[in-house]
C-alpha cells in the first residue's frame, strides 16, 4: 500500500547537528527566504506531514525548547548516523522521514514524489539523481533500527553504504536541482 502525504505512518525527523566546519559559522542559522534554513525545514515537514518533526542534534542549547521537540544524537560526532539511530528509537511510526536542514530548495511536490511509491517491501526510500542516492532526504522503515545501531556500534558510520546492503527504492525525482543546492560552503549558497 503507497503511503499519501500527511500519512499517519510517517514521523518527521530534521538532523541539525552538524558543526559546519566547511562553512566556518553555523548554516543552520543562514537566513533564505526570510527564514533561517532550519526554521524553513521544521515548517516544511509541518506542511507535509501535518504534525510537528522532532530536531535532532548535540548542539542545539539555542532553541527554544517549548517551539521544538529537540533530541541528542545517540552517539556524538560519527555524523548523521548517530541521528539516524535516535530518530528511529524514538519512531512510534512505520516510517521516519529523515532530512538535513541544509537543503534550501525542498517543497511539498519533492515529499508527494518520494511518498508516491512506497511499500513495506523496502527499508528505505531515498530521493535520487544523477548524482545517486541522497540519504539525508529519506524514508527509513522502523524495522531497520536495529541494522543502523549495529553500525553505530560497529563505527560504520557513512548511510550509503548502509542502505546498499538493505532493500532500497531509490525515488527519481523530477526537480533534480534541489538535490544539488546543499549548503556546506559559502559557495554552495542559492544566488538571488
Amino acid at each position: 500500500m503507497a503511503l499519501k502525504p500527511y500519512s499517519e505512518d510517517v514521523s518527521g525527523y530534521i538532523l541539525a547537528g552538524g558543526k559546519s566546519r566547511r562553512m566556518g559559522f553555523d548554516k543552520r542559522k543562514i537566513i533564505f527566504d526570510g527564514v533561517t534554513l532550519l526554521d524553513r525545514a521544521n515548517q516544511l515537514l509541518i506542511d507535509v506531514l501535518n504534525k510537528q518533526p522532532t530536531i535532532i542534534g548535540d548542539n542545539l542549547d539555542w532553541l527554544d525548547k517549548h517551539d521544538h521537540r529537540i533530541l541528542n544524537d545517540a552517539k556524538p560526532n560519527c555524523g548523521p548516523l548517530g541521528g539516524l539511530v535516535t530518530a528511529l528509537r524514538d519512531c512510534s511510526t512505520r516510517w521516519a522521514l529523515v532530512i538535513a536542514c541544509d537543503f534550501p530548495l525542498l517543497n511539498s511536490l519533492i515529499f508527494r514524489e518520494l511518498f508516491k511509491d512506497v511499500n513495506e517491501k523496502f527499508d528505505v526510500v531515498a530521493l535520487s539523481s544523477s548524482k545517486g542516492i541522497e540519504p539525508l532526504i529519506a524514508l527509513y522503515n522502523k524495522s531497520t533500527r536495529g541494522f543502523w545501531e549495529n553500525r553505530l556500534i560497529c563505527g560504520e558510520y557513512k548511510l550509503i553504504s548502509g542502505i546498499n546492503q538493505l532493500n532500497y527504492l531509490a525515488s527519481k525525482i523530477t526537480q533534480t536541482s534541489v538535490l544539488r543546492v546543499n549548503i556546506n560552503t559559502v559557495n554552495d549558497l542559492p544566488k538571488g
